[in-house]
């Protein structure tokens, strides 16, 4: 009898059956760990100049992506990370990777227009715009707004500007946006200025009325005040006060009447003396016309002891202080007579 080096045929199928399924495991996770390092790879990216504060470091944990999923972004559309549904519905993320034409760059943050309607933003798909554009979205790491289903809404205009989108994965120039310009307060018309300028006089008016009624309503509330102390005085009492108030009242109108009487004698008495002095000027003028008639060079003139200022001496022996003058120089200039003692 000899030993025999054959296997069993059942043996040999296990066998097998474990070769094949380390071979599958190898080559699956193989694929895994290639998968989760090119999604690390893509995780680990730094914003260091975002606009809005939105600084992100690696992120946290990394979803596997499942089977059937898009594994990158279709040729010329753009891909956002760490991406947010804003409340107006658009999508705000940092750009990924750069198209090889420039119009983005690594790690700007962009806004995008309104989601189309029926969009479902999520990981690793890709979202179409209301006006067109695409863009795929990558991974999301953050939550600082809520991520809901786009509605219907009206239009507001965005507070970050997004560049103008490439035109190879459908985007239009309709992303950007360019909040609308400001446009002044329409002007008051002519009419609506003056009702406004009337109505500013009409409240003045009323408040200085409501000041004065304020003030005369006091003043009366006043004099109501001391007539009721007054009448809540003793009979005796309110005849004595009655009594002093005439005599005050009668004193204060003596006193008015004796300075009028004082001021009408005074202004009586400097009209008497204005017209003697006039009297005695016109009749020295008359001396002095008729002496210049007569040929007579000079004459005296002098201060009376009655007080009189005109005197001739020739005619009235009493005068005092005399001086001569002439008759022509005294009608040039009268005022030379009019000083009392001798003219020098």
């Amino acid at each position: 009898m000899g030993c025999s080096n054959s296997k069993d045929p059942g043996l040999l199928d296990e066998d097998m059956m474990d070769v094949m399924d380390n071979h599958e495991k190898k080559v699956r996770n193989s694929i895994v760990k290639k998968d989760s390092a090119r999604l690390k790879k893509r995780g680990t990216f730094k914003v260091e100049q975002s606009r809005g504060g939105m600084k992100k470091k690696a992120a946290h944990e990394l979803r596997i992506r499942e089977p059937g999923e898009m594994k990158e972004a279709p040729a010329g559309i753009p891909t956002l990370v760490n991406w947010v549904l804003t409340p107006e519905g658009a999508v705000l993320g940092e750009v990924f990777e750069g198209l090889k034409n420039g119009d983005y760059h690594e790690g700007e943050l962009i806004q995008t227009s309104e989601i189309a309607m029926g969009q479902l933003c999520e990981e690793w798909k890709v979202v179409e715009t209301e006006s067109g554009s695409k863009y795929f979205l990558g991974i999301n790491d953050t939550d600082e707004l809520p991520q809901s289903q786009p509605k219907e809404r009206a239009p507001s205009p965005a507070q970050t500007k997004a560049p103008s989108p490439v035109q190879t994965g459908g985007a239009s120039p309709a992303d950007e946006i360019i909040p609308p310009p400001l446009t002044p307060p329409p002007a008051r018309t002519r009419v609506e200025s003056e009702a406004a300028l009337l109505d500013q006089q009409k409240e003045k008016v009323e408040k200085a009325a409501a000041k004065r009624a304020q003030i005369e309503a006091a003043k009366k509330a006043k004099e109501e005040e001391e007539r009721a102390k007054t009448l809540a005085l003793p009979a005796a009492r309110r005849q004595t006060l009655g009594n002093e108030e005439e005599k005050k009242r009668w004193a204060k109108n003596r006193e008015m009447i004796l300075n009028e009487q004082a001021a009408r004698i005074a202004a009586e008495k400097a009209k008497r003396e204005q017209y003697e002095l006039e009297r005695e000027r016109n009749m020295l003028m008359d001396i002095a016309l008729t002496k210049e008639a007569q040929g007579v060079k000079s004459m005296t003139v002098g201060v009376s002891s009655e007080g009189h200022k005109y005197v001739i001496p020739e005619e009235n022996g009493n005068a005092v202080k005399p001086k001569r003058i002439k008759p022509s120089e005294m009608m040039r200039n009268p005022s030379l007579v009019e000083e009392k003692g001798p003219m020098e």
